[in-house]
């Protein structure tokens, strides 16, 4: 039975993830984490999203490419 648990658990989790993903961590400075706080929250979004989202669209703008092209492969580092 508990076996069963963990596949189901497996199985919704992969259902919500649309890319592989990595993690990073980055230090914030304390004094605008609740600046950060309430912009995600005036756009109705978590932390996580709001940075995601910021940064991919500041990358987009900076280089002048679409983040959601699949062109990307080439950059990856070895």
């Amino acid at each position: 039975m508990l076996s069963l648990i963990k596949e189901k658990r497996r199985f919704v989790g992969q259902q919500h993830q649309k890319k592989p993903t990595v993690r990073l961590t980055i230090d914030f400075p304390t004094e605008q984490h609740a600046y950060l706080k309430m912009l995600a929250a005036k756009k109705g979004m978590s932390m996580r999203q709001y940075v995601i989202e910021s940064l991919c669209e500041n990358i987009e703008k900076q280089e002048h490419i679409d983040l959601n092209e699949n062109k990307f492969k080439e950059y990856r580092v070895k």
